[in-house]
């Protein structure tokens, strides 16, 4: 058979020359007969624990073709001042070295034997090196240096700490940028947080993330574009993870259409659901008009008109316009009205009367708008102007108090703004309107 294919322990001794006893080997001996086997202090005897696995030895050094290198495995010192070799092999002297179960050659009594460092000797070092840096030094770790593997997109998108070899797994810059992780990274860079465009229905939203994210841990927080406005008891299912209720405010379920279509949305997972984090009152805000003289025939200026979906309100939603005017330089009679409706309906009106103004003069209508039942509670806030007071009605306006009206706000609702002056000279410069949502 062919010399170790991995390196064994050798221990090194140095020894004096020994001799064959008696009439000396034959061939096919596993066991050799010393006249004694002492250390090169002639004194210490060499045991089996001085050896390690196993030594080397040249029967018959420079003896010609007599000469035979031999390894044997155990030293047993007799009582009598001799020591018997145990194990022994002879092995080549040229590769593979090979070994052949007891000696291949007959040598005669006080034939010398010398522990040698012979050609299979220096390829045990060779079998060590190549060991070494092949399988290398120690497993690295977060305390000591030493050997790592490079690590797999698999093995980096499970997370997995260890290779095959049971080495630390190290990232190449190829792997990474293939892994979800590098995708979950570059998703955060690009946009701040993981992000969606979302799909489904009213009641069930489904959203990819390019993270890839396996599991829905609590703290996950991602954004999505909505779809369609939701209705209630709308869920979200992330990366197929199963559906979730969406809350807002802690647990509180959403009304109908407090999403919207097109609307960005953020939320976090809380263990059990998802809570919007950004959901703002802002819905909308509404186009400015400037320069709204009076027509020559006084007629009722559309100034906007937008139409809410159905079911925006309830008895804890709706909506609150804020619509801010300025009243041109120079306006001293006649009066111009402001007018907020509903379905057509007039619900808020605010009138500017003919009086002397300059640029300085302006003000605000505010309105809040939510259901009871099948029908509106108006409330018509203060309006305020830079010559009066917070909450005091400003020289030469006035305005309609708050009411009720039977308008059916469980359909959609058209909202309009208007302007109409009776006068030339009465001039509305700039109107401008904010449309928050009540929740």
């Amino acid at each position: 058979m062919s010399a170790p294919a991995t390196p064994s322990t050798v221990n090194f001794i140095q020894a004096q020359p020994f001799t064959l006893a008696g009439s000396g080997t034959s061939i096919g001996d596993v066991t050799i007969l010393l006249n004694s086997m002492y250390g090169i202090d002639g004194a210490t005897t060499i045991v089996t624990a001085d050896l390690g696995s196993y030594a080397f030895a040249t029967i018959e050094p420079g003896n010609g073709t007599n000469e035979e290198a031999i390894i044997f495995t155990g030293v047993t010192q007799n009582s009598n001042g001799t020591a018997t070799l145990t194990g022994v092999s002879s092995i080549g002297f040229k590769q593979p070295y090979t070994v052949t179960t007891g000696l291949t050659k007959t040598h005669a009594g006080a034939s010398k034997l010398v522990l040698s460092n012979d050609a299979a000797f220096y390829n045990n070092f060779t079998l060590y090196l190549n060991s070494i840096a092949g399988a290398g030094a120690a497993n690295a770790s977060t305390a000591v240096k030493g050997l790592v593997q490079a690590a797999t997109t698999a093995q980096v998108n499970a997370g997995t700490p260890t290779g095959t070899t049971a080495a630390v797994l190290a990232v190449t810059p190829d792997v990474l940028i293939n892994s979800t992780n590098n995708q979950y990274v570059s998703s955060v860079i690009n946009t701040g947080i993981p992000y969606a465009v979302a799909t489904g229905t009213a009641t069930a939203y489904t959203a990819t993330l390019a993270t890839g994210i396996s599991t829905l841990a609590s703290g996950t927080h991602l954004s999505f574009l909505v779809p369609i406005a939701n209705a209630t008891g709308v869920t979200m299912n992330v990366n197929g993870l199963g559906a979730k209720s969406i809350t807002k405010n802690g647990t509180t379920a959403l009304a109908a259409s407090d999403l919207v279509a097109g609307q960005v949305a953020e939320m976090t997972f809380d263990g059990t659901r998802f809570q919007i984090t950004n959901q703002t009152p802002l819905l909308y805000s509404l186009a400015n008009f400037s320069t709204l003289a009076s027509s020559s025939t006084f007629g009722e200026l559309q100034v906007y008109s937008y139409t809410f979906p159905a079911s925006s309100f309830n008895t804890t939603a709706g909506i609150h316009l804020k619509n801010f005017f300025t009243v041109n330089n120079g306006t001293t009679s006649g009066t111009g009205t402001i007018r907020v409706k509903l379905n057509g309906t007039t619900v808020a009106t605010i009138s500017i009367l003919g009086i002397s103004y300059n640029d300085a003069n302006g003000g605000f209508l505010d309105v809040n708008i939510v259901n009871s039942g099948a029908t509106n509670t108006q409330n018509y806030s203060y309006f305020y102007t830079r010559s009066g007071q917070a909450g005091a009605l400003g020289n030469g306006f006035s305005y309609t108090a708050a009411g009720t009206s039977a308008i059916d706000t469980t359909g959609t609702v058209a909202v309009t703004l208007t302007y109409q002056s009776s006068a030339s000279t009465v001039n509305i410069n700039h109107i401008s309107t904010l449309v928050e949502k009540i929740s």
